[in-house]
């Protein structure tokens, strides 16, 4: 089952549930990262190449710490600025 929060995609995560026995809710692409490489260090982030939030294919995903990502996210703001601009 997939359901929108924002931008994002989440999926109910029957592995880990609850204290009322509910599953709880994860977000798709660190499922799929999760489900083909293991766990995610807490210190690392799961990052959409494209930018597309939506698009969970594993070939769209890398695994960035925060500092890499921070700057990703610059470097694409730096971009649409530029283009904004002409």
């Amino acid at each position: 089952m997939f359901f929108k929060m924002s931008e994002y995609c989440y999926t109910s995560d029957p592995e880990n549930s609850r204290s009322n026995g509910k599953a709880k809710s994860i977000l798709v692409h660190r499922k799929v990262w999760r489900e083909n490489f293991g766990e995610i260090p807490e210190e690392m982030i799961i990052h959409h190449k494209n930018g597309n939030k939506k698009d969970n294919r594993l070939e769209n995903l890398e695994m960035v710490s925060r500092s890499e990502h921070s700057q990703k996210h610059h470097e694409i703001n730096k971009i649409i600025k530029k283009i904004k601009k002409n």
